[in-house]
Order: C-alpha cells, then sequence, then structure tokens
C-alpha cells in the first residue's frame, strides 16, 4: 500500500502483508493515516515513511502484529509526525537481540507517542526529539502467542431458499413473502427484490427471531415510504435476526424509516457494512443499550438536519456503571450536518478514520455526559463568521458544553475552533498528536475542567513548514491512560454468527434516505 508517486491519505485495516521485499506500507505524502490491527511476516519493513519533509502526517499505528523483519527495523518514520503508537506487538528474529526496531526522526524536531507496545528486543524505539513512552513491554518471544488473521477464504454455497418478488410488488406481496421466509427460522432466507421503486404504504415487520435476508440489485432497489408521517416504515421485533443487503430505504422527511426493538440481549450484535444515513433528522439512534455491540465498517453519514449518531445511555451507564454496550464506526465519511456524533446519560460512542466537510460552522457538541473518542479525522467545518462570538459554543466546531465526561481527539486535523464551557471538574478533554488549523484552535478552558493538548504540530509559514504547538494543560501518565482506554479497548471483533436468542442485525451497502429517524435501536424496554 502505498501513495509513492502521487497524493492522498489511506487507511489499512485488517490485512494481512508477507514478505514484501521493500516494504508493506510505505507513505511518501502528507495526510492523516490509519494502520490499524494489521498482520506481517517476514517483510522488509511494515511501514517506511520518508521522502515528506517537514509537513505534518498524523499517523495511528494501532493493534498491528509484525514478525521476522529480516533487517530488524519493522517501522520507519522519517516525518515530524505527529506518530502515535498504540498496542502494536513486534516479535523479531532471534538473532537480533538490541534495538532499534523502530525508529521516529526527523532531523531536529517531531512529535511522537508511544503506548502499550510489545517488543522482544531491548532498546527498541528511537525518538527525537519528543516521545511519549507509556507501558512499554520487552517480554521474550516464546512468550507470545499471537492469533493469526484468517486468510483468504470463498464461502460455501448455502442454497439459502429464496422467495423471489417482481418488481411490481406491492406492500402486502412483500409482507406476505417476508412472513412466509420467516416460518424457515434458522435457515437463512432470501427474500430477493430486484431493482425498482416499491411504495410501502403500511408499516413492514419482522417477526422475532426470524433470520430473514431482505436483499436487492443494489441501491436502485429502492424501498419509497408511502405511508403515515408517524409510522415507521419496518419495524423488526427482537431479538432481531434479520440481515438487509444492497437496496436503499427512502422516507417521506418525517417518519422513521427502521426501527429495530428489543435489540439488547447479553452477546447482541449490530453489525454495518457501507451503511449510509442521509439527509434525515437523526441519522442513527442508539437508544438504551446495555448489552449490545454496534460495529460500523466504512459509514457514511451526511446531510443529516439534527444529528449523525447519538448514542444514549442506558440507566445503569447513566448511574456512572460500565455497561457492555459499545457503539463503533471503524472509518467512513461525513459532510453537511451541523453534528455528527453525540453521547447523552453515559453513552459510549468511538469514531475512527473520519473525512468530514461541510458548510455548518459546527461539527461536534457535547453537552451530556458519557465517553466519546474521535481516533484520526479530518474536520472542516464552514468558517465561523466576522459576527461570532469566539468563545461561545454555539459557534465552535467542537464544542464540550457543560460536558461531563470523557472527550480524547488523536491524530485529527481540526480547520475549526475548540471550547470548553462550563467549569466542571467532571469535563476531561485531550487532544493528543493532532494538527490544528492556526494557533488559536484551543480557546482557554475553564479553570476547572481537566483540559490537555499535547504532542501536536500545525502548519507555519516558512520553513520548516510545520512547527511545535506548545503544550497546554496538566496531563499526568495515569490520566493519559485513562483518556486512552476507549480507543484501546473498544478494537474490532471478529465477525461470528451470534448463537442463541441474541439479536443478530446486519447491513450490507444499505443507504437510509429522507427520513424523521434513519435508524433507531431500542433496548428491551424503552428507556
Amino acid at each position: 500500500m502505498t501513495n509513492e508517486g502521487g497524493a492522498g491519505h489511506f487507511h489499512v485495516y485488517r490485512s494481512i502483508f508477507s514478505r514484501s521485499k521493500r516494504a508493506d506500507i510505505a507513505m511518501r505524502n502528507a495526510g492523516y493515516f490509519g494502520i490499524r490491527h494489521n498482520w506481517s511476516i517476514g517483510s522488509r519493513r511494515f511501514v517506511d515513511a520518508r521522502d515528506i519533509g517537514g509537513w505534518a502526517v498524523p499517523l495511528m499505528i494501532q493493534g498491528n502484529t509484525i514478525l521476522d523483519s529480516p533487517e530488524g527495523l519493522a517501522i520507519s518514520v522519517e516525518n515530524p509526525g505527529p506518530t502515535l503508537l498504540l498496542d502494536n506487538t513486534i516479535i523479531s528474529r532471534a538473532e537480533v537481540t538490541n534495538g532499534p526496531v523502530v525508529t521516529l526522526m526527523a532531523g531536529l524536531d517531531g512529535e511522537y507517542a508511544a503506548v502499550g507496545n510489545t517488543f522482544t528486543v531491548t532498546n527498541a524505539i528511537v525518538a527525537r526529539p519528543r516521545l511519549l513512552e507509556l507501558e512499554t513491554k520487552v517480554v521474550a518471544a516464546k512468550t507470545i502467542a499471537p492469533v493469526e488473521l484468517p486468510g483468504a477464504v470463498t464461502p460455501p454455497a448455502r442454497q439459502r431458499k429464496t422467495f423471489e418478488l417482481p418488481a411490481t410488488a406491492d406492500t402486502g406481496t412483500i409482507q406476505a413473502a417476508i412472513q412466509q421466509a420467516a416460518k424457515l427460522k434458522g435457515r437463512r432466507p432470501v427474500v430477493h427484490l430486484p431493482a425498482g421503486q416499491y411504495s410501502i404504504t403500511a408499516t413492514l415487520t419482522t417477526p422475532a427471531g426470524a433470520d430473514v435476508q431482505i436483499v436487492g440489485d443494489g441501491y436502485e432497489t429502492e424501498l419509497r415510504w408511502g405511508g403515515p408521517a408517524d409510522s415507521p416504515m419496518l419495524v423488526l421485533a427482537g431479538p432481531v435476526r434479520a440481515t438487509f443487503r444492497d437496496l436503499t430505504l427512502t422516507g417521506n422527511e418525517q417518519a422513521p424509516l427502521l426501527v429495530a426493538t428489543n435489540c439488547d440481549q447479553p452477546g447482541s450484535r449490530i453489525y454495518g457494512d457501507q451503511l449510509t444515513v442521509h439527509r434525515v433528522g437523526t441519522g442513527l439512534l442508539v437508544d438504551g443499550l446495555e448489552q449490545a455491540d454496534v460495529s460500523l465498517d466504512t459509514f457514511y453519514h451526511s446531510g443529516c438536519r439534527d444529528i449523525s449518531v447519538r448514542v444514549v445511555g442506558s440507566r445503569a451507564a447513566a448511574a456512572g456503571k460500565r455497561a457492555a454496550a459499545r457503539t463503533v464506526i471503524f472509518g467512513g465519511a461525513s459532510s453537511n450536518s451541523p453534528f455528527n456524533y453525540d453521547v447523552v446519560n453515559g453513552g459510549r460512542l468511538m469514531a475512527q478514520d473520519i473525512w468530514y466537510e461541510g458548510s455548518p460552522v459546527t461539527f461536534l457538541k457535547l453537552a451530556g455526559s458519557g465517553t466519546f473518542t474521535l481516533s484520526g479525522a479530518k474536520i472542516a467545518p464552514g468558517l465561523p463568521g466576522a459576527n461570532m462570538p469566539s468563545s461561545d459554543p454555539s459557534f465552535a466546531g467542537v464544542a464540550l458544553d457543560h460536558f461531563r465526561g470523557r472527550a480524547t481527539f488523536l491524530s485529527a486535523i481540526t480547520h475549526t475552533r475548540v471550547v470548553v464551557a462550563g467549569d466542571d471538574a467532571a469535563a476531561n478533554l485531550l487532544l493528543l498528536g493532532v494538527q490544528p488549523g492556526g494557533p488559536e484552535m484551543l480557546l482557554p478552558p475553564p479553570p476547572q475542567a481537566r483540559v490537555a493538548l499535547r504532542y501536536s504540530r500545525r502548519y507555519a509559514e516558512g520553513k520548516p513548514p510545520t512547527v511545535s504547538v506548545p503544550d497546554v494543560g496538566a496531563a499526568s501518565p495515569e490520566w493519559i491512560l485513562q483518556m486512552l482506554e476507549q480507543v484501546r479497548t473498544d478494537i474490532p471483533r471478529p465477525l461470528r454468527v451470534v448463537r442463541g436468542s441474541a439479536t443478530d442485525l446486519r447491513f450490507y451497502r444499505v443507504q437510509v434516505q429522507n427520513g424523521g429517524t434513519g435508524i433507531h435501536l431500542q433496548s428491551s424496554s424503552k428507556q
């Protein structure tokens, strides 16, 4: 993987590299990069980032396993960063007994952090001039038993029972097919809707436990809501076992589009691959879940009138207890929403590697309570007008407005202001390894809130083209580790069949648009 000879940034997730002659991943142009949870075997280098000059390169290298680099040096970064290394494991060959296996150097300037990395040699990291290093482990290679990622597997042909519907199917015909398919519980039958527009005039439902797959032929298979403005197009009774593939759900700008009820049993999972919510009021509402894992790969959320993603914590989370539920976005893009993410009542949400552009001045406002992490991002909202007060959170791209909880920003390019309002000691904000758009990104926070800016760089006029951003606020190692807990814990989980009576709801290449609430995930009991 490389941008050599061109431009642009990229991300690499959960990939296997074997014996690359030069490097598995080579970076020759600036941008922000997320290199996460990959496996490298016997390659000359895992990451080789150089020939970029003094330009800033927010780089996150997280959770990778690197085996047997023949020259010993596995990661070489020759730019000023900021570079963050989190929870990587590098197992060197037996003849390599001393480091470095990681070099982080850009002449006389650079911003680097390494947390939770494991090595089999001493002196593993060489960095200059500034390195934050926490929880590094040096162990014997024989004590590490890494679990290798599975290679490519051809899935078996299951010969599912398929209910083929005509392009002229009406609401009654589609509902009848779903009911027939639901009788084949445990066999994952398919209801197939060919390309075309389908007018839905009454709510479609799937029975509890029905593992039906509703499949279209791409976005041109479109279900259009023509029913009451206060009724949803689709209601999925829980435990939800349904799968949706290759189709569009279009509303009337008022009605909710898809509601999943009782989807919060222990071990439950809601998974999305290339799921899109577009031009709705609230894109995704995760409402009071205490058990379920909501994981979204390549999630697109744009043009939402109110907010793109809101996570409402359970009663236990609202009371300050840690719940098993999580909502995580692993890559995606967004645009033109006034607010993109929110956590309330102790909700838990993380977004990784998100590109955002939009005309609203605002990007994010946290005004409730919970835990939020943005790890890897381009934040480019509209610019504030000359008459907008600089310290008002209503006109800030990123605002903590009397927020109680933890908010962490890592490897983010931030072309906006960050404002903390409300003098509350329960407010925690860490900006680590970010690239501000100017010298006044973070406005002076109130004294009681715990706010820190560390190991960051910004562009400057002249040479060098980037300069170090002065640190702001106190940040003990213990507090930094606490603020990094979410990015280190809420990592990808293997996509396996969920057994028993727990929810297993999946979306593959589904577009949800023009509704009130796009997707509403409800707990067992309404919070």
